[in-house]
């Protein structure tokens, strides 16, 4: 079993190795519930004002999966239903989203753009090429 902080560094490490040419901040959002995980990683490329949006490979998904549901397991913490997982050149922090701070009781695309704008000042996303974290 890992611990938190080991999911923290492979999480992180691996949004650092997909962010290519990044300058600035790095999000990984993620979207868990039972077996089901979807994760976006958004970024701004250096010379480009506008963020990019890639998807991870399934490994990375995997691993947030597996964080989630560890998260679950453990007593005193319920299961979060999105994960923020920011990078600022070497500082990152982690925001938890629940059910209950969502209306329909899960994240959507107003709440995803709702949180690009707090990270980024700016919804306005690049998705020309998602799969190329893939």
């Amino acid at each position: 079993m890992k611990s938190v902080e080991q999911y923290y560094q492979e999480i992180g490490g691996a949004a650092l190795d997909l962010a290519k040419n990044a300058s600035g901040r790095i999000a990984l959002m993620a979207h868990a519930d039972d077996g089901v995980i979807a994760a976006s990683l958004f970024y701004i490329e250096e010379g480009n004002l506008q963020v990019r949006c890639i998807f991870p490979p399934s490994s990375v998904r995997r691993n947030i999966l597996d964080f989630w549901e560890e998260w679950g397991r453990q007593e005193r913490r319920p299961a979060w239903s999105m994960m923020c997982f920011i990078i600022d050149d070497e500082d990152f922090t982690i925001d938890f989203l629940y059910a209950d701070e969502f209306e329909d009781g899960y994240p959507s695309l107003d709440d995803e753009a709702r949180l690009l704008r707090h990270y980024f000042g700016s919804d306005d996303v690049d998705r020309s090429n998602p799969g190329s974290g893939l």
